[in-house]
């Protein structure tokens, strides 16, 4: 164990199941990261541990932003009041920013429809992208185009992301890291606002230099604010702890920022994935075995081939099915017998009925014989640096927690073990 106390984080190549294990509680003593690789033939998989991963930065592929239009807070509504977009000459007209188009739009909407205040069905949204369109003087007004194009931000009602809740959710008064710590005086602030400390960003749109500069100056003095009243929180949650080192005011920042996409992910251990309750719990079991072997497109039957070739290690010295066979194809046919009736007790072990193990990956497995590719590693040892660097930066979303990579067809997949 003291061997591994310096490190930040533990990458290892090839292992079989016990070292794996042992290596996995290794790491989950000392609450270091463990990522695990494995490359045969034209199969590679990756399995990603630890024991709490915190992520204020997760940068999701398409980001829903964060305008409020909605329900504006009161320095955007009043802005937005003040611009009447029917009195002003057609430059001004083909300036005005596309949020202030959709909140005029929505309060017409509501005008209309006494008790309504978003558009709900497919008819309502119609009628509402209608009201914008009416709006526009002439084909060449680029705002009210992007008016169109964004329209949805006006009928999605204001949520907190499910990943964010479930963090605010997991706050607990012993959390001590600047993580939970920041986590916790945000959920105190969402009891009392009922809304996350807004994000104060504005997207590039079509508009004058003023009024965008205007929108820019509101979103960040509110988002200033909020940032504030998150500092107090953290104050009275410091004092409470006793703590006297300061959360850097930098990362406040950032997670105010970042707090509609902050995530944790929890990781089962090995021992769990390995070594499976005989009465596991239902909601915290890993592979769901029978509603993935239905799936033809799913990558588990790699899987279970990979871990019948673990377990073939573990009674011969290491040696990887078929590795010492050559081309014999009576040493072949003995080695895959062998390897299906360790992968017939693998399967057990999920007991899941009706399922089996496929012979043609398993003898794929034994033809592969333990040969480690170029074209394989390079891929899988190209994906495991990706994890590594995410890990190590706290950015990004990581693996949840093992991905199974099939170069025969080009394949990858994420399993949950």
């Amino acid at each position: 164990v003291e061997f591994f106390r310096p490190f930040t984080m533990v990458l290892a190549c090839q292992l079989t199941e016990s070292s794996s294990m042992q290596l996995g509680k290794i790491c989950q003593e000392l609450d270091i990261p463990l990522v695990l690789i494995t490359s045969v033939g034209f199969i590679g998989k990756i399995r990603l541990y630890m024991t709490e991963h915190c992520v204020c930065e997760t940068k999701p592929d398409s980001e829903f932003g964060d305008l409020r239009l909605t329900d504006p807070f009161p320095e955007l509504k009043r802005f937005a009041d003040s611009i009447d977009i029917d009195t002003l000459d057609d430059t001004q007209h083909a300036h005005v920013p596309y949020v202030v188009i959709l909140m005029s739009a929505l309060d017409i909407f509501r005008r209309e429809t006494p008790g309504k205040s978003l558009p709900s069905n497919k008819e309502e949204k119609d009628r509402f992208k209608q009201i914008i369109a009416q709006m526009q003087r002439n084909n060449q007004e680029g705002n009210f185009e992007e008016a169109l194009a964004n329209a949805y931000k006006a009928w999605i009602p204001y949520s907190i992301p499910d990943p964010c809740q479930n963090v605010l959710d997991l706050v607990t008064s012993g959390g001590k890291s600047d993580f939970w710590i920041v986590a916790r005086a945000v959920s105190q602030f969402v009891r009392d606002c009922g809304k996350l400390p807004l994000v104060g960003s504005l997207p590039d749109m079509t508009a004058s230099t003023d009024w965008y500069v205007k929108l820019q100056e509101i979103y960040a003095s509110r988002a200033d604010g909020d940032c504030a009243a998150i500092n107090a929180h953290i104050a009275s949650i410091q004092k409470e702890l006793g703590s006297t080192a300061p959360v850097p005011a930098e990362f406040v920042k950032r997670f105010c920022q970042n707090a509609l996409y902050c995530e944790v992910f929890q990781y089962r251990t090995l021992e769990q994935e390995l070594r499976p309750s005989p009465d596991p719990d239902p909601e915290q079991s890993g592979l769901d075995l029978i509603d993935e072997a239905s799936d033809e497109d799913s990558l588990v039957q790699w899987y279970l081939a990979l871990r019948a070739a673990d377990k073939y290690r573990e009674e011969n010295s290491g040696d990887w099915p078929g590795s010492l066979c050559g081309d014999s194809e009576a040493a072949l046919a003995g080695e895959l017998a062998t390897l299906t009736a360790i992968a017939a007790k693998v399967v057990e072990t999920y007991k899941a009925e009706g399922v089996s193990a496929d012979p043609k990956m398993l003898e794929e497995m034994v033809r592969f014989g333990g040969c480690e590719l170029h074209v394989t590693s390079s891929v899988v040892g190209g994906i495991a640096s990706q994890e590594a660097v995410k890990l190590m930066t706290k950015q990004y979303s990581p693996l949840t927690n093992t991905l199974i990579y099939d170069g025969l067809h080009g394949k990858m997949q994420t399993l949950e073990l």
